[in-house]
């Protein structure tokens, strides 16, 4: 991912984030084990329970997709 933005919900496999450049993501980690998976040369890992940006996000998203949700 270049520049991009992602969330995710679910898991990660090894090696998360190799590839990524100037991206963000926003990784939903209840167990805490996010970072034992995460590629840490290409990352900054920041641990937040929810932010603004995600949020505003997902809202846009619900308002504006066109998905039916």
């Amino acid at each position: 991912m270049t520049g991009g933005a992602v969330a995710v919900l679910g898991e990660t496999g090894k090696n998360f984030a190799a590839g990524m450049s100037g991206g963000v993501a926003y990784v939903y980690d209840p167990e805490n084990t996010l970072a034992d998976r995460v590629k840490i040369q290409s990352v900054t890992v920041f641990h937040r329970r929810f932010t603004r940006r995600l949020r505003s996000s997902f809202t846009w998203t619900v308002e504006n997709a066109r998905t039916g949700i």
